[in-house]
C-alpha cells in the first residue's frame, strides 16, 4: 500500500534491517501553468499525507539550472543536501547537467 524499500544485508553472523522510508518526489509543470504555485501546492499536499502515514524523509531533485524548482522547494523548507554531478543529460542542449539535491525530515516537518 505504501512505497518502502526494505534491504536486508547478511554480514558473517550478524544480521541487520535496514528500513528506508523515504518518500521521493518530482514535478514538471508545463510552460503554460507554470508560476502559479501548481508544483508548490502538489508538494504541500505529498509531503502532509507522506509524513501522517509515517515516512521519515521527503527528498527530491532539481536541476540546478532551474531557479524556480530550487526556489520552490527552498520556500518548502527542504534544506539543499548538495549537488549530484552529472546526474541528467539533456537531449535538445547534447549535454550532461546537474541535479541540486533537497531533503526535508519527518521531525522538521511542521503541520
Amino acid at each position: 500500500m505504501t512505497i518502502r524499500t526494505i534491504l536486508i544485508m547478511l554480514v558473517g553472523k550478524s544480521f541487520f534491517i535496514w528500513i528506508a522510508v523515504v518518500l521521493f518526489i518530482g514535478a514538471w509543470v508545463c510552460k503554460k501553468f507554470a508560476h502559479n504555485g501548481f508544483a508548490t501546492e502538489g508538494t504541500k499536499a505529498l509531503e502532509a499525507y507522506f509524513f501522517k502515514m509515517g515516512f521519515h524523509k521527503m527528498s527530491a531533485k532539481a536541476n540546478v539550472k532551474n531557479k524556480a524548482s530550487c526556489g520552490t522547494l527552498k520556500k518548502l523548507g527542504l534544506k539543499k543536501d548538495g549537488v549530484e554531478r552529472s546526474a541528467i543529460f539533456n537531449k535538445w542542449m547534447q549535454e550532461w547537467g546537474d541535479f541540486a539535491v533537497f531533503s526535508k525530515l519527518a521531525s522538521e516537518y511542521k503541520k
